[in-house]
């Protein structure tokens, strides 16, 4: 078998993965314009493998719009878990994450997902143009958005 016909094979089930519905992905009810304030309050989390391992525990914080925020501490320590609870990659075991004052669990998930993004500690970048990497997975995007997308990611001026 070639290479291609492998990396196919592998595609197509990543593929079908990125398209399983998730028990997180319910249909939330709400499409609000979001701001982006983000609030969790009480928040406490385990891993289903693991209930006797607190991962989060109590943690309470506030992060106003538009502002960068760095979760820094020891391997372990929950930085991503908190990151994947905001993504609603996973829900909070106790306690509530809101987004402009809205339960995320009642906002759409696939709008939820068209309105926050992470920009990870090494970010991905795929072949092509710098343009086809902002606007990557956004082929609704107009070359205004691609623009305002840059100069939210502090990246225009060095682009």
């Amino acid at each position: 078998m070639t290479q291609v016909m492998k990396c196919v094979g592998a595609s197509r089930k990543i593929f079908a993965l990125m398209n399983h519905d998730s028990d997180n992905a319910s249909k939330g009810i709400e499409k609000p314009e979001i701001s982006g304030k983000i609030e969790l309050t009480s928040v406490h989390f385990v891993y289903p493998s693991r209930p006797d391992r607190k991962v989060v525990e109590d943690l309470n914080l506030a992060i106003e719009t538009g502002s960068t925020v760095a979760f820094v501490g020891s391997s372990g320590g929950g930085k991503s878990t908190v990151v994947a609870l905001i993504e609603r990659f996973y829900k909070p075991t106790s306690g509530s994450i809101l987004m402009d004052g809205i339960s995320i669990e009642e906002i759409d998930h696939e709008y939820y997902h068209e309105k926050i993004a992470l920009v990870a500690q090494e970010p991905v970048l795929y072949n092509g143009t710098i343009r086809e990497n902002i606007l990557y997975g956004c082929e609704w995007a107009t070359e205004a958005d691609m623009l305002r997308s840059a100069q939210t990611a502090n990246a225009h001026d060095f682009i």
